[in-house]
């Protein structure tokens, strides 16, 4: 395999550096099609933010072709055979695109290939480096390359402003929505729908708004309400396509706005069932038209649109359609069930995922699903015969095996389900969640020797920081037993009110073991309480960064940052931990309070408010801090 590093097109000043990357994009898009040909696209995203809340930025790295030694050390840190780099420069109609392959090793630096586009042809500058980089490379330009050069629009103005508003979409979804602050995904829209209205037969823009739409729904991105505008802007522009109308309804499920979910994916469904008896009648006329299938999806969201405003036969209706519609895992399956249980219809489920085995009898998922429900449903032996028949009919599944083993331990059986963990580990050896399971199955066993090794592998798979901190504490605690009794000797003090004599035996565990959650956070409460708020503010910090959903310590950092008068601080860290803990009633207890510190008063009350309707009267703690933020 040829190995080639395509880096984006470094623009001259006034250029949107989005045009180089996406052109650059596209080329390494179509080089993916020669065969023989590995293709790694650079982004040159750069990490921001905090260690708290990482986020990633483009870089441009300048406005002209890059130095060599650039191009040596990116030889080094991606294993490549060529790069493939350049530089976009444009004036009034018309761009200048220049391009240079360097092949590994190289010692002269090789001549720039240098091509000027009329504004309206730059969608050929893409063909034209494809050649360019073939003949470098000896490799011959393939039937499928060249079809990945087609472009659905003859406007070079539609052509353009689509790059740039792609550019935007790509950003949110290569960082998975960790994006800049100052990153607006409304000026992306506002170009997709600019390309959109320059030509209204060019399908690329509105595709790519609405999966932005879509992007900015879960991630929740963006001002709303400028944002559902844009996607109303795009239903407007083709009310006959049911994707907009579906982005909407997802953009407003996301914003808590369910009525009008269930109105805007209902409305969904209408238009595609409109587009369907359509091309059905025409193709009936003898056109040569292909006839739209039924979304599942749409049902799926639809019915948990319903269920979340209480339409709760609406809901069953919905997602027993998008059953019915899906193929043979119904991935629906899973919500209809809920919708079941939470009516107090429990003992239905069963029945439903015995038909999904009946209709799919060789598939380990619903197998294990159909008896994971017998199970939940109080009907445990019929869970344990399910599982012996999955395993007779799925050849002895892993994944069944994987799902049985937690049953067995449940009923004692702990060999027979240390045997199965022990099988599945060997297809999945880095499967965190089961490697857990596995090891509180040897505690439960008595093999306590046993789980340091299981608990460094957890470790290994690098898992989420969170899984991380828990599986690290544990391990201390099996491995160094003496250290940690000092934390047991803390927690006797606090109980006893000897605040500093705790923080006496905690100091000296957080120096040998900096990644030990547990006496940090306590360590934050108590200096909390001695006054000693730097102290605690460091401490909660350090909490935090170790085990982030730790709730307890984003209260003790704001209370640190309250003793240290650094109240806007305060403010700004409880709205991302909120945001990432929106169920929290402490945080938002405490985002309450910053809130009228910080002169908020209209934000504080109605916080206290929606606290109020959750927790019910009668917490007379919670009143009490509630009444201070009003």
């Amino acid at each position: 395999m040829t190995k080639i590093a395509v880096l984006p097109l470094n623009v001259s000043e006034g250029l949107r550096p989005g045009l180089g990357r996406q052109l650059m994009h596209f080329l390494s898009e179509a080089l993916r099609a020669i065969p023989d040909f590995e293709v790694q696209f650079a982004t040159y995203l750069v990490q921001v933010g905090t260690q708290e809340n990482p986020k990633a930025a483009y870089a441009n790295l300048g406005s002209e072709l890059n130095d060599p030694d650039m191009i040596r050390q990116f030889f080094l840190q991606s294993g490549a055979d060529y790069i493939v780099e350049g530089l976009l420069q444009g004036e009034v109609g018309h761009y200048d695109i220049s391009i240079r392959v360097f092949q590994h090793g190289f010692a002269d630096v090789p001549q720039a290939h240098q091509q000027r586009f009329a504004q309206n042809d730059l969608a050929d500058s893409v063909g034209w480096m494809l050649n360019i980089v073939a003949a470098e490379t000896q490799a011959s330009v393939t039937e499928e390359a060249k079809a990945m050069l087609q472009v659905a629009t003859d406007s070079g103005d539609a052509f353009i402003e689509f790059l740039i508003g792609f550019d935007g979409m790509n950003y949110i979804q290569g960082t998975q929505g960790r994006v800049a602050d100052e990153f607006d995904p409304v000026a992306a829209f506002d170009s997709l729908i600019s390309s959109l209205e320059k030509d209204p037969d060019y399908l690329a823009p509105y595709e790519a708004a609405v999966h932005m739409a879509r992007l900015c729904a879960q991630y929740r991105l963006g001002n709303f309400e400028q944002i559902e505008a844009r996607v109303q802007k795009l239903i407007a522009l083709a009310p006959k396509d049911w994707r907009a109308y579906f982005a909407l309804g997802e953009l407003q499920f996301s914003a808590g706005r369910a009525n009008d979910a269930v109105n805007a994916l209902d409305k969904s469904i209408s238009v595609l069932d409109a587009d369907i008896r359509d091309a059905q009648k025409r193709k009936e006329t003898g056109e040569d038209v292909e006839v739209p299938s039924p979304e599942p999806a749409l049902y799926s969201r639809l019915g948990l649109a319903q269920a979340a405003v209480g339409m709760v036969v609406n809901a069953e209706r919905s997602l027993k359609k998008a059953v019915e519609l899906e193929g043979p895992d119904k991935p629906s399956l899973d919500l209809l069930s809920v919708v079941l249980a939470q009516t107090n219809r429990g003992h239905e489920i069963p029945g439903l995922w015995k038909e999904a085995v009946e209709g799919n009898p060789t598939s380990p998922h619903l197998w294990a699903k159909y008896a994971i429900s017998l199970a939940q449903a109080g009907r445990h032996d019929d869970a344990v015969s399910a599982f012996e028949e999955a395993l007779q009919k799925t050849d002895n599944s892993p994944i069944v095996k994987r799902f049985f083993a937690p049953l067995l331990a449940e009923k004692g059986q702990l060999d027979r389900a240390m045997d199965y963990y022990e099988d599945c580990i060997e297809v999945s050896p880095q499967d965190v969640t089961m490697l857990l399971e596995y090891a509180r199955t040897l505690e439960r066993a008595e093999r306590k020797h046993e789980i340091p090794d299981v608990l460094n592998t957890v470790l290994q798979a690098n898992p989420d920081p969170n899984t991380k901190a828990i599986t690290l504490a544990w391990l201390y605690e099996l491995e160094q037993p003496k250290r940690v009794e000092a934390l047991q000797r803390a927690q006797t003090h606090v109980e006893n009110e000897e605040f500093t004599k705790a923080i006496e035996e905690l100091e000296p565990i957080v120096e040998w073991m900096q990644d030990y959650w547990k006496p940090w956070a306590l360590l934050a409460s108590l200096y909390n309480r001695v006054g000693r708020f730097e102290d605690a503010e460091r401490a909660a910090r350090r909490t935090v960064e170790i085990f982030p959903s730790w709730e307890p310590a984003y209260v003790d950092l704001a209370n640190a940052l309250f003793g240290l008068n650094k109240n806007e601080e305060a403010y700004v860290m409880l709205s991302f931990a909120l945001r990432n803990s929106s169920q929290s009633i402490p945080i938002a207890v405490q985002l309450a309070l910053a809130a009228k510190r910080t002169g908020r008063d209209d934000e504080a009350r109605r916080i206290a408010k929606q606290v109020r309707e959750i927790v019910g009267p009668g917490n007379v703690e919670i009143e009490k801090a509630l009444a201070a933020a009003e």
